[in-house]
């Protein structure tokens, strides 16, 4: 089967005790590398929908979520909106 969408955000093991085994963070944070995962989907001929997600993502959103799709952006090669 082909993939259709991708949905990325940056990510660590979480290690407390309230039952959440990993981190939401911006594409820039964790251990995920997204880079390179997003690098050979395009290799690969992908041309599906590309979400963030956003969760429970510490710190102000409105500055956040905007630092993450720049940086996506920048790994597409694409400054479009």
């Amino acid at each position: 089967s082909k993939v259709r969408a991708l949905n990325v955000c940056g990510s660590r093991p979480h290690t407390a005790p309230d039952g959440v085994p990993a981190t939401i963070e911006t594409l820039d944070q964790g251990v995920m590398d997204n880079q390179g995962l997003v690098a050979e989907l395009l290799h690969r001929g992908f041309q599906g929908d590309i979400g963030l997600q956003g969760y429970s993502l510490r710190g102000d959103p409105r500055l956040q979520i905007p630092r993450s799709v720049a940086l996506l952006r920048q790994w597409m090669g694409s400054s479009s909106t």
